[in-house]
């Protein structure tokens, strides 16, 4: 189709993510989620659990080696009036020249699942790890079962002799399928089988221990296999892990909604014939989700079913395992995967192609004691894709922290730079071992131009040691603590960003091999050095010169120079205020000489300020006092002028004042001589002596 005529159809949320490319999201500070109109929140919250709690949603399509991604870089952009269809519900359509502006609701709903589809993805990763836990707690590390086990393999002569090598491992994964348990797609699937997984699994480990004929393997979704092996060999006192393939929630949000989606419009799973139950048959029940360490495995009928096509059964494949376990073998001193699927043992790269549908991105290994490891370099063919893929490898990491020893970690690094090259010129992007000159940012260089890895498709391949982040002169000063050796010509100019200096000037970057290590000026004669702005720049610790005190002290600068000291004002980085940086200060940088002296006149004068703030705040006091003590009389005299007595003769019209009586004489004010005045909800009492006292009623 020619580029003229060529149309694509761009959903809402996909449209305003293009719109916003350029503003990265940062993962550490993900924003509040709230429902914005036209939201179903009930409807959301259902998906979440559903999907967080199964393995079969969605998995991420993930382009295969075999499919080429031709390079589109800006030679290859033609000037053509393409015609974007964005729809909106479905329903609007328009051109990308004439973007319309998204309506309220609309841009309501992109920005709640813009905020929604990391916090999902999260959320959806933590369940899975938190059941693949409690499967290793409650199943693999079951007493009853692990005794049971340890008893049959007594039995038929598989307890180790000697220390365990990978013959025995081999020969105890052949005893384990054809004796105790298969691996059958068509048996009840624990994860799409029914609504209740718990007694699907101990339905099937109860046919595991029923009467049969010997040397009969009973057929088993591969979940149940792997987790009653795992406990078999934790019965032999061999150290094992449960292994799983996480598969969370997407974190982008358009993959978010049509996942949302597409749940919402599937059918719910129909209840299987072990969740009900009669007298006689009665749902036995693997408490995974309780304090319980006992499995209680009951006689139970179960009924083999094919698992019914379900979301995402177009990327999931029927039956694909996501679960394997893993052996370690002393005599090797290494881990040895195990995969009940198809009995391949020490085959780490036959996990990968058995694995269909799940990225080999959260793969991890939960050992005896809970303990989490990340295993998903010992896997995965690209650890460069595994990179890509990953959300957030900085928040991963603190959710798995490393629970292996040197020699397994020794092990995965070497599996981590066993990565094959690419042979697509989109993968060596942000390649944790190659670079390419192509996929150079603004301000990174390859030096030295040699050696050549590789050329792909005319474009050379340099070892990513040789990309070098270049940066200006002040720049190097700072955290790098670097300076530029005199006379070195700048490797590269730029385009200045600042908008304070001419726009056609350019900004000189160096490298880190033209720079040597730097150390501030130490203090001289009791002076401090400055830079060119008269400020002392503390960008870390150790900028403070050599003889010199940073005292952050409000006011502190006030005591240096009432002392006579000099002083720098402490410079602690910039900050985004009136659309501009802006210095920070906090305190000041004395010699270590005058520090005491400043700081005896700093708490002498925050000691006065503090004396005056208090005279102040009495002083204060006694003028509110003084306005209520006046606000009373002058109402109490108004009071008496307007209720005086009408038998006192001609009233006064001027400001009565108040009459005070002998101190012998006491006012006793009688009932018949108090009256109310309605008005003004005042009780007048009189005293014999002409006095009258007026009470409010409140």
């Amino acid at each position: 189709m020619a580029p003229s005529s060529a149309r694509r159809t761009m959903s809402l949320i996909e449209e305003h993510e293009s719109r916003k490319a350029a503003a990265s999201e940062q993962d550490e500070h993900v924003p509040v989620v709230t429902f914005g109109s036209g939201i179903d929140e009930a409807g959301l919250d259902a998906v979440l659990e559903e999907c967080a709690l199964a393995d079969d949603h969605d998995a991420e399509q993930v382009p295969g080696d075999d499919e080429d991604v031709e390079d589109a870089g800006p030679e290859a952009v033609e000037d053509d009036a393409r015609v974007v269809t964005v729809e909106l519900n479905a329903t609007a359509a328009s051109s990308r020249s004439s973007t319309p502006a998204l309506s309220e609701e609309d841009a309501a709903r992109a920005k709640w699942f813009r905020q929604m589809a990391p916090l999902a993805h999260r959320f959806s990763l933590a369940c899975l790890m938190r059941r693949v836990r409690q499967r290793s707690r409650f199943v693999c590390n079951n007493v009853e079962l692990r005794a049971r086990l340890f008893s049959i393999a007594l039995d038929a002569g598989m307890t180790p002799t000697k220390a365990v090598d990978l013959a025995f491992v081999k020969k105890a994964t052949k005893w384990y399928r054809q004796t105790l348990a298969r691996v059958d797609p068509a048996a009840g699937d624990l994860r799409a089988s029914c609504r209740c997984p718990s007694t699907c699994l101990a339905n099937q480990i109860n046919a595991l221990f029923e009467k049969r004929r010997p040397r009969s393997s009973i057929a088993c979704s591969n979940d149940t296999a792997v987790m009653v092996f795992v406990a078999l060999m934790r019965s032999l006192g061999i150290r094992s892990r449960l292994i799983a393939a996480l598969n969370p929630l997407p974190p982008q949000p358009s993959k978010l909604i049509a996942r949302w989606e597409a749940a919402r419009d599937a059918k719910p799973p129909e209840a299987c014939a072990c969740q009900g139950g009669t007298s006689n048959q009665k749902a036995g029940r693997a408490k995974d989700d309780s304090d319980d360490d006992v499995i209680h495995v009951e006689a139970c009928g179960t009924k083999k079913r094919r698992r019914s096509a379900s979301r995402g059964s177009e990327y999931f494949a029927e039956g694909s395992p996501t679960s394997w376990a893993e052996v370690f073998v002393p005599k090797e001193s290494r881990w040895v995967p195990v995969n009940l699927a198809d009995g391949q043992v020490d085959n780490r790269r036959g996990i990968e192609e058995t694995v269909i549908g799940v990225p080999m991105t959260y793969v991890v290994g939960v050992d005896a004691d809970g303990g989490v490891v990340d295993v998903v370099r010992r896997y995965a063919s690209s650890w460069a894709g595994v990179l890509k893929r990953l959300h957030n490898r900085k928040w991963w990491d603190s959710v798995v922290p490393s629970h292996v020893d040197d020699a397994e970690e020794t092990e995965l690094k070497a599996f981590a730079d066993d990565d094959k090259m690419p042979d697509r010129l989109n993968d060596f992007r942000n390649h944790p071992k190659y670079a390419m000159e192509k996929f150079l940012k603004k301000f990174e260089v390859i030096h030295p131009l040699e050696p050549v890895l590789a050329v792909v498709r005319g474009h050379n391949v340099y070892p990513r040691a040789n990309l070098h982040t270049l940066h200006t002169a002040e720049n190097w000063m700072r955290e790098p603590m670097r300076r530029v050796r005199d006379n070195e010509m700048p490797f590269k100019r730029v385009k200045s960003r600042s908008r304070r200096v001419d726009a056609d000037e350019l900004q000189s970057l160096y490298g880190e091999w033209q720079t040597d290590p730097w150390t501030p000026e130490p203090v001289r004669n009791g002076i401090v050095p400055t830079s060119a702005y008269g400020h002392c720049e503390l960008w870390t610790p150790d900028h403070l010169p050599a003889g010199a005190v940073h005292l952050a002290y409000p006011r502190i600068a006030m005591a240096a120079r009432k002392v006579g000291a000099h002083y720098a004002p402490a410079m602690m980085g910039f900050e985004a205020h009136c659309r501009g940086s802006v210095p920070v200060i906090n305190g000041i940088v004395v010699a270590k000489e005058f520090s005491d002296s400043v700081m005896a006149a700093w708490h002498e004068m925050e000691q006065r300020r503090a004396e005056n703030a208090e005279r102040r705040r009495v002083e204060g006091i006694c003028r509110l006092w003084r306005a209520l003590v006046l606000g009373v009389i002058s109402r109490h005299s108004i009071l008496v002028e307007k209720h005086a007595d009408p038998d006192a003769g001609t009233r006064q019209r001027k400001r009565a004042k108040v009459q005070f009586t002998a101190a012998k004489h006491v006012h006793e004010f009688l009932d018949e001589n108090r009256t109310f005045d309605p008005d003004q909800q005042v009780w007048a009492a009189r005293c014999a002596c002409g006095f009258t006292q007026y009470e409010e009623d409140l």
